[in-house]
């Protein structure tokens, strides 16, 4: 077959370089307005969470027998 048939049948964009995506990528972030009192409410340890996660997490891996 010839190369500009097999060119001419592309029907994807071929992908930018990440150098070139990393230059000009811009993201549009969203600060949402939260006190200081809530953001120290919400990011407490908590051991008791994290047994109930890793608890969790132990129960698929007995369930799926991996």
């Amino acid at each position: 077959m010839k190369k500009e048939a097999l060119k001419s049948n592309n029907k994807f964009k071929p992908y930018e370089s990440l150098a070139t995506v990393r230059k000009n990528l811009r993201v549009n972030w969203y600060r949402i307005p939260l006190d200081t009192e809530n953001l120290r409410e919400l990011t407490l340890r908590s051991n008791y969470q994290g047994w109930i996660q890793a608890g969790g997490h132990f129960a698929v891996f007995l369930i799926t027998g991996m």
